[in-house]
């Protein structure tokens, strides 16, 4: 019961709070503005991104592992490096652009640090379809033209996401001058 409550408080636990930026991202957003919620979104996207990258890529890591074990650490962790920054980069980039573009448009009513936490939640897509294509594509149900046409899905969804985050940011109260 205690655990309930403290995770309630807290925005709700991050399969939730990952669960509602795909399915009510106007209500996640919302959440991520209270003080139970703020600074969440970003820690939240990276274990998405990093389970993401741990299950869709399973066999380049069980290599860049072996080569490790054989003697060829440089290698195996070239081989992981690599495999992660081109997974990381697509999100990366979104929120950081996603971020300073809330920021500009939420006027006098912009926050930094929710700013950003606002673009995280628009990312989501962008974290969460590309291991959903690997794992169709693992079954056999793939096609290049699926894979390409899930890609402009997930950053039409997230472009949409960002501009609820937009609205969201201009619904915080002025800030006074200090």
């Amino acid at each position: 019961m205690a655990r309930a409550k403290r995770a309630d408080q807290q925005g709700g636990w991050w399969i939730e709070r990952l669960g509602a930026a795909l399915a009510a991202p106007s209500r996640a957003m919302a959440v991520s503005e209270t003080s139970g919620g703020s600074g969440r979104a970003p820690a939240d996207l990276a274990v998405l991104i990093l389970a993401g990258f741990m299950a869709s890529r399973v066999s380049r890591v069980v290599k860049a592992g072996w080569l490790m074990v054989d003697g060829s650490g440089i290698d195996g962790v070239h081989m992981l490096l690599a495999e992660l920054s081109t997974t990381l980069m697509p999100p990366l980039v979104f929120v950081v652009a996603g971020g300073i573009a809330v920021s500009l448009l939420a006027a006098q009513r912009r926050s930094m640090a929710a700013d950003f936490d606002l673009a995280c939640i628009a990312a989501v897509p962008l974290a969460a379809v590309p291991p959903l294509m690997h794992l169709v594509a693992r079954l056999g149900l793939s096609s290049p033209v699926l894979f390409i046409a899930a890609s402009w899905a997930s950053y039409t969804w997230a472009v949409g996401l960002l501009a609820l985050a937009v609205r969201q940011a201009r619904r915080r109260p002025l800030r006074r001058a200090a």
